[in-house]
Formats: structure tokens, sequence, C-alpha cells
């Protein structure tokens, strides 16, 4: 991980971060809604944390991400999430000693209240699934926006490798739906709940002041979690775990801070297909979803796997339109098969660069009924 990598991809991130904000200017209305499903958004107003940590958070991942790259091989994959002076490292490294170096880097930076260190000692993952994991935070968040008894803008998600862990300063009630609601989207290995809990009326008057202010300043900062604490080592973690991780499953490590929504550090393609797929999603799942409900059941199974949000019937969006598709396989027998597996195990190079996330959690006949539907034109009855 060298300074080089990490100063050109801060210029990148810069780049496309402007790119999205340029875009969401002509969608009227929507820009905090796709700031959202990116996963960040810079010191928003409904944030519940007070200015001053706001930007120590921005302070405290900048320069771990930059000495961590210094100090580590460059096969390490690290990424660096802060919310409330708390930083939750994720990824991969090659040992035990990488992993208690790069906990040792971010312990000496200033301001730094606690640290869940969630690196796992196994090989760097895959472009791919790193692209699973981009998809699966928007997928997520998605959800969380859609979901009516909480504010999508409360939670932060990263997730790595399948696992996804929701951050963020909320009350007891909203930590459980919003667990709830994230052990439902497909594709979700794991919810494991790093949240920072706080009182009900300490929820309110953070409302409050969010409506009469253009960033929350003003707010108490919950210096303490309400509930239980992070456990620092990595016994207790796995003490805490030791119920069991099957899919749709809750761990709950304690009470911490939220992250800047993903890791800033996973790379051009990374941060492009973040901004790329949660404009795609919100865009063309809002405008699907109701057409679905009572089409035939491929288009149903489409929807309900987020297909909607990369692909439309007729014009391209992340990905070509699912009428395209049935143009360019027209009269190839062996199409359904080919397309089945991709859309199970994923792919790219055939329509761009952007790769199509893996759907391993669909079952085989869900798949078929989606690739029957698109080959037959994606009819609407």
């Amino acid at each position: 991980m060298s300074v080089f990598h990490i100063k050109k991809t801060l210029v990148r991130t810069v780049l496309v971060v402007g790119f999205a904000a340029g875009l969401s200017a002509t969608l009227q209305g929507c820009f905090l809604a796709v700031g959202a499903a990116a996963g960040g958004g810079a010191l928003m107003a409904t944030d519940r944390r007070t200015l001053g940590a706001q930007t120590e958070d921005r302070e405290i991942q900048v320069k771990a991400l930059s000495q961590i790259s210094q100090n580590l091989p460059d096969s390490a994959h690290v990424n660096v999430t802060v919310f409330n002076r708390r930083v939750l490292l994720t990824g991969e490294v090659a040992g035990d000693a990488s992993k208690q170096r790069a906990e040792s880097i971010v312990r000496s930076l200033n301001n730094v209240n606690t640290i869940v260190n969630e690196l796992a000692v196994t090989p760097a993952s895959s472009f791919s699934s790193r692209t699973n994991d981009t998809y699966l935070e928007t997928r997520v968040k998605t959800a969380l926006i859609a979901e009516k008894n909480i504010s999508a803008n409360n939670f932060k998600v990263v997730a790595e490798r399948g696992n996804v862990y929701l951050m963020g300063l909320v009350t007891m009630d909203e930590g459980k739906i919003g667990a709830d609601v994230t052990s439902r989207v497909p594709g979700v290995v794991q919810v494991v709940k790093v949240f920072q809990y706080i009182q009900p009326q300490e929820a309110e008057a953070a409302a409050a002041a969010s409506a009469t202010a253009p960033v929350a300043a003003s707010q108490p900062e919950a210096s303490e979690p309400t509930v239980g604490a992070v456990p620092d080592s990595v016994g207790e973690r796995a003490a805490a775990r030791s119920a069991g991780t099957r899919a749709g499953q809750f761990v709950d490590v304690g009470a911490a801070g939220q992250s800047e929504g993903g890791a800033l550090m996973r790379g051009m393609a990374r941060v492009s297909v973040v901004f790329t797929l949660a404009i795609g999603a919100l865009a063309g799942t809002m405008t699907s979803a109701a057409g679905a409900a009572e089409g035939p059941r491929g288009q149903q199974v489409a929807a309900a796997n987020a297909c909607m949000g990369c692909h439309a019937v007729d014009r391209k969006l992340v990905g070509p339109s699912f009428q395209q598709i049935a143009s360019k396989y027209k009269g190839d027998a062996q199409a359904p098969a080919r397309l089945a597996r991709k859309v199970k195990d994923g792919g790219s190079g055939v329509w761009g660069m952007i790769p199509m996330p893996a759907h391993q959690t669909m079952s085989d006949v869900d798949i078929r009924a989606v690739v029957d539907w698109v080959l037959a034109g994606a009819p609407s009855r």
C-alpha cells in the first residue's frame, strides 16, 4: 500500500464525489437520498454527532489510512471507518502481526476512543468480492430508506465478505428494526450490530436540533454508551459470537460508533460503483417496484432481488436494458444456461467494465424465472 497509491485514490475519490454531487443536482429533491444510499455525506444536517466529532472523525480516518498504508505490506487490504471518535477496522491481512500493527497505529492517533478490530487473517479479497460488498451496502441502505419506522440517515453500513456491520447512534428500538431490515436483504451472510445506543429523548433532541440548524452542532455528545460497551479484545468478540453466525442471525458486539459508510480506500472502481449503483438503485428500483408487484413471476423475482436497481426494461441504467439482453441472445439455445450461471456467479466484460455481482443466495428456480422473463423481452404481462 504505497503513499503514491493512497494519494492517487484520494484525488480520484474527490473527482468522483464531485461528479456525483453534480449529477445529483439534476435529480431534483434527491441529493440527500443519493448521499445516504452511497453511504455518507459531508457534515449532513441529520447527523447525530456534534460538528466537532464529525471533523475529528475525518481527520482520524485520513491519518489512519495514510499511516497504515506506509507501515503494512502492499498485500494488506485494510478499510478504516470512523464515527464519534471510534474506529472500525475491516479487511484482510497476512498475519496476526499485521492485524495488531494496524490496531496499534490507530491507537496512537489523537482523539481515538475505541477500536473494533475486525481484520481477518486471510488472503486479500478479490475484486469481485469487494464489488459484491459495495453492491450489498447499496441494497441494505436502500432497504433502510424504504423502512418507514426509522431514518436511514442514522445508520452507516459496512460490508465485508457478505458480513454487514451496522453502526450508528441509535435507540434500542431503532437498532432492532435496522438489524431486522438488513437481515432480510438477499446476500447478507451475517448482521453485526456495532451500535452506540442513546435514549429516545436524546434522539428527539437531536431531531429538533437538526430541524433548526444546518448541521447538528448543538446536541450533547454521547461520550459513554447507554447500553454495553465495545469488546476491545479478540477473545471477548469471539465469545459474543459463539451463539452462531448463520445467515440472517444477529451478532451484537456492543455499543460503538458508526462509520463513514464504507472504506475510503477500496479503490477507484469501488467508489465509482458505489455512486453508480446508489443512483441506479434509487432511480430504477423506485420507479419499477409498483409495476412488478402484479407482473410476471420473473419480473417479481427481479424486483425482489434489486435487479431493477441496475437494469431497466427498455433503457440502459448501470447495466444494459432487459430488452438489449433479449436482443443480443435471441435464437441462442445456450443462452438460458449461460445467463443463469452469470446471475449466480457474477461476471463482467460483456457489457462494459462495471461487473455484475453474484447472487449466490438466489435459488436456481428463481434465477431461471428471471432469465426466462428477460430473454422473452421482459414483458409486463
